[in-house]
């Protein structure tokens, strides 16, 4: 019986054995038919993809890198981020550029109270966050710059100011010094109503201290170009004009000579005639500081050159030529101060004549030099020459012009003028004339 149960496990088990084998050639058929369907399948996907990337790829290089950029969309597209990894990632650069801002950045509330600081105000105006968290936006400024910035806020909340305001103020520093600043402040709008400011405090130190430095530079180069060319003159210079020249009605030209200046130079070294000349010019220049007419031309050798009425917009010859009068007789007086500096004996010899017109202008541009041209200039360089040591000669038209009876003037008669042929000259001397003191003395 056991060996009959043993024969028919066995033919039990050949049965099921074939059954199995059936089956399993029946899916292996079709699995190797399902995995070349799927391998022609995944061979067609793979090349309509590289169709398609190359498409894009294409397509992308025609597009503006800028624009790829300020696009929200593509770049979640491009760099696989969500929107709230796109988010924190703005949030975290905002906070970095906050952070590392050189320029101190404070946010308040719309009631001007500090909520938010960066470092940098530290550094610029010396206040740890703790000393501001809570405080008015007005205590980092003077106090008249801080009721002006919250009352320019005040509008803004009221929409009378546009929600930018710029402007320069004093801030001060936590050691109570005051900081000059550029101050930009934002009205943040939520709700067309503006529920915060922010505030940008740039250190102007340097720019102020290098704005200083310039107008000082410039004060110093004008200075040097009012001793070179005249005031009215510097003024078109710095306005930019070229070709400066205009007509003068009329004007008092002078000349003042040395007498026999070589003849005293002859035992002196260079470098002690041209301190002592500079020293008899720098008396002349001295006493011209008073008469506010006057300005000096040129220096030819030991001839001063000076004019006066050149700048007038009235003409008004009976002032500039007193001026000069007076200007040429402080000069022959002043001389004896100038001989005991020196312990010389020196004189002088002005010629002096009012008359017109002239033509004044700046000549070159590489050196530019201001000077006068016309008649009146030779008639006055010809009374110099013609003139009598320590006094002033002057033509019959310049004595019309003088307070004759405040002046000690007595008339020469011809006297012959090389080109111009004789004319009627008077020699004016320092003091007053016997007229003047005589009236004086009535008064008295």
């Amino acid at each position: 019986k056991l060996n009959k149960i043993v024969q028919r496990f066995e033919e039990l088990i050949g049965i099921q054995n074939s059954k199995m084998n059936s089956e399993a050639i029946i899916f292996l058929f079709f699995g190797c038919l399902i995995a070349v369907v799927q391998f022609i399948f995944c061979f067609v996907i793979r090349r309509f993809t590289m169709e398609t990337f190359y498409t894009v790829l294409a397509l992308g290089r025609r597009i503006p890198p800028h624009q790829i950029v300020s696009s929200r969309k593509m770049k979640i597209t491009f760099l696989c981020q969500s929107d709230t990894e796109t988010e924190l990632d703005i949030t975290s650069i905002s906070q970095n550029i906050l952070h590392n801002s050189k320029d101190a950045v404070i946010i308040t509330t719309e009631n001007l109270i500090i909520e938010v600081v960066n470092p940098a105000i530290t550094d610029i105006l010396g206040f740890t966050p703790d000393q501001l968290l809570g405080q008015s936006i007005s205590i980092v400024f003077r106090e008249k710059d801080g009721e002006s910035l919250i009352k320019e806020m005040e509008s803004m909340k009221e929409g009378q100011n546009p929600t930018i305001y710029e402007n320069h103020y004093n801030c001060v520093s936590d050691s109570m010094n005051e900081i000059p600043c550029l101050v930009t402040a934002l009205g943040m709008k939520n709700d067309n109503t503006i529920n915060s400011f922010v505030f940008i405090l740039r250190d102007e130190t340097e720019i102020t201290r290098q704005q200083q430095e310039a107008e000082k530079a410039k004060a110093v180069s004008e200075n040097l170009l009012y001793q070179i060319l005249p005031r009215d003159i510097v003024f078109k210079l710095n306005r930019g004009e070229k070709d400066i020249s205009f007509t003068v009605k009329s004007a008092s030209i002078i000349f003042i000579d040395i007498v026999k200046f070589s003849e005293y130079t002859t035992n002196l070294t260079p470098s002690e005639i041209m301190g002592n000349l500079s020293i008899v010019f720098a008396s002349f220049d001295k006493f011209m500081k008073k008469y506010p007419l006057i300005i000096k031309i040129k220096l030819i050798g030991d001839d001063y050159m000076a004019a006066s009425g050149l700048f007038e917009t009235e003409d008004n010859p009976k002032e500039h030529a007193t001026q000069s009068m007076h200007f040429c007789l402080d000069c022959i007086s002043g001389l004896e101060e100038v001989n005991i500096k020196l312990n010389a004996n020196l004189q002088v010899r002005c010629g002096m004549n009012t008359s017109g017109p002239l033509i004044a202008g700046v000549l070159g541009t590489n050196k530019p030099v201001f000077d006068i041209i016309g008649d009146p200039i030779n008639v006055a360089a010809r009374l110099q020459t013609t003139d009598v040591p320590g006094k002033v000669q002057i033509t019959q038209n310049t004595y019309e012009y003088l307070p004759t009876q405040e002046l000690n003037i007595e008339p020469r008669g011809e006297v012959f003028l090389k080109g111009k042929g004789k004319a009627m000259t008077y020699l004016v001397s320092p003091g007053m004339s016997i007229f003047s003191i005589t009236a004086n003395s009535k008064e008295t």
